[in-house]
């Protein structure tokens, strides 16, 4: 099996890179949190002496969006996790993915909470949009990097909702703790259109995993883990990579699932192939192998951080792993 390999920073030239704002979509059943939106402000005279002028968030239209955004999903969500309860964080997303080129594109994301009858916080609806700058640049990355401004939220997990389709859930973790690098990449929208897929997720028995062998420090790899068992109502559910280095040894535990749709299909009996896709942290420490284990199954595999050697591993039942 011959993949693409994630090209790391290191092999580009010096680039306009994106930065992040806020807008203020909702969807009907949720409640906005706040005005998010980055909007024109007359900052009155400026002086070299009172620091960099203040950014112009650039075109607005009537209704306060910027005027060169258009609504994308984000495609991974890195950072530590769980998150802290009680105060307000920072939910870092990303757009793109192994093979992409972005340069000078700004990621907006707008956050809205929906409640019970009673008025408890019982999921999270993200919104997410790329917008174009219009940068000239002489290279690009496969990421635009943002983030979400969420409240504080009492301890739990909350079910998460990305664009208006059901994502991954959010675990708020209530105490002093100390997180775990972790990327989750989320489950895949609904390609049948039939609404809202079957929740929670199932756990995969994975059958082959494929990824580079080897990553300079910084990139995130990307690690594809084939259900080779799926069925055509089946689609990729939320896959997460965490980085634990509690143990003798480090390792990246991979955590994929599966979501089965609502429509009212009439599958073949066979088995039927389907690949995950699985990001995973850009955190890792340098002259560092770790081994990949994924749904609790080791395949023997593993990725040194530190350089970059172009090789790829893949193992599996399949292929006699």
């Amino acid at each position: 099996m011959t993949r693409l390999l994630s090209l790391a920073p290191a092999l580009f030239l010096v680039a306009c890179f994106g930065s992040h704002g806020m807008d203020d979509g909702s969807s009907d059943d949720a409640t906005p949190l706040r005005d998010m939106r980055v909007h024109n402000t007359d900052y009155g005279p400026w002086t070299p002496d009172m620091g960099p002028r203040p950014r112009d968030g650039g075109p607005r239209t009537p209704d306060g969006g910027r005027s060169d955004c258009s609504p994308r999903r984000a495609d991974v969500t890195c950072g530590t996790a769980p998150h802290p309860s009680g105060i307000p964080f920072e939910l870092p997303v990303s757009i793109g993915g192994e093979g992409e080129c972005y340069c000078g594109e700004t990621v907006e994301c707008a956050v809205s909470l929906r409640p019970s009858p009673t008025g408890e916080v019982v999921g999270v609806d993200l919104t997410t949009s790329m917008c174009h700058g219009g940068a000239i640049c002489d290279a690009c990355f496969p990421y635009i990097e943002g983030s979400c401004a969420m409240p504080a939220l009492p301890g739990g997990d909350y079910p998460v909702w990305l664009n208006g389709e059901r994502a991954f859930d959010l675990e708020v973790e209530a105490g002093d703790f100390m997180g775990t690098q972790q990327c989750t990449r989320p489950a895949a929208p609904d390609a049948l259109d039939c609404g809202p897929v079957e929740w929670p997720p199932q756990r995969i028995e994975p059958g082959e995993i494929c990824h580079p062998e080897s990553v300079f420090t910084g990139t995130r790899a990307t690690i594809t883990v084939v259900d080779t068992c799926a069925s055509c109502g089946q689609q990729p559910g939320p896959c997460t990579v965490t980085v634990d280095e509690t143990g003798i040894a480090p390792v990246l535990q991979v955590e994929t699932t599966r979501t089965n749709t609502v429509c009212d299909v009439e599958c073949p009996s066979f088995c039927m192939r389907m690949e995950h896709e699985c990001v995973v942290p850009d955190t890792l420490a340098p002259e560092t192998y770790y081994q990949v284990i994924v749904n609790g199954v080791s395949f023997g595999t593993g990725i040194t951080v530190g350089t970059f050697d172009g090789g790829e591993t893949c193992a599996g039942v399949a292929i006699g792993g």
